[in-house]
């Protein structure tokens, strides 16, 4: 970089945008309702429950891989002490790996289970607490809110400087096509008919020039 940045027009400029773009996103504010519907509004306690119930099942699951595999272990000690022919060795061996097969794919199924409805309860947590919240958060200066809400919509920013008009570019990169997107009706004359989600786009390209007075810089932005 020629130019050094102003860091606090930098986070100011980084910060209102991510701001905006949580207030607005019709992607999250879609989400969000839509998976309030597929949970049902359960509560911490209830999606606790659910996850104990699948775990006791994986448990369930897991013994029975056990108890296959020391039946393998029967059957190759019969198969060596002659009780048990070759053929039917590994006819019986293969049908009990094929259960084996069979109960690790359930339980893995299981598994994946559990850390969707995981998921799927933190995310609701987390748009219910920022959408509802955004106009407060403007204003923080608190580092860490800041970073845990970065941390959740932003993948990386590139910053270069033009020569020619003199201005810092941020190329804000985002995890999910959240700028400027939108939702379109089928018929806008009768929406009740529904409408359907268009994507927006992952970055976004901010500029600005460097000022020795940024208070000023960010009253002016905040009227606009």
């Amino acid at each position: 970089m020629r130019r050094s940045l102003s860091i606090k027009q930098t986070d100011f400029l980084v910060w209102e945008t991510i701001c905006d773009t949580l207030e607005n996103s019709s992607t999250l504010k879609e989400s969000f309702k839509n998976t309030q519907l597929d949970t049902k509004f359960k509560s911490d306690k209830e999606v606790k429950n659910e996850v104990r119930r699948v775990r006791h099942n994986i448990q369930r699951i897991s013994r029975e891989i056990n108890d296959l595999n020391e039946n393998i272990l029967l059957i190759e000690k019969q198969k060596w002490t002659n009780k048990m022919d070759e053929k039917t060795y590994k006819e019986v061996k293969s049908s009990i790996i094929d259960n084996i097969q069979e109960l690790e794919s359930q339980r893995d199924s299981k598994e994946l289970t559990i850390t969707d409805t995981l998921i799927q309860k933190k995310w609701l947590n987390w748009i219910d607490r920022y959408s509802k919240k955004i106009d407060k958060y403007r204003d923080t200066k608190d580092k860490e809110l800041m970073k845990e809400v970065f941390g959740e919509v932003l993948q990386k920013i590139f910053v270069d400087w033009d020569v020619d008009t003199k201005e810092h570019i941020l190329d804000i990169r985002l995890k999910l096509p959240l700028f400027n997107d939108k939702i379109e009706y089928i018929d806008k004359s009768n929406k009740s008919l529904g409408y359907k989600l268009k994507d927006g786009k992952k970055s976004k390209e901010l500029r600005y020039k460097k000022t020795n007075n940024v208070k000023r810089f960010i009253e002016s932005k905040k009227k606009i």
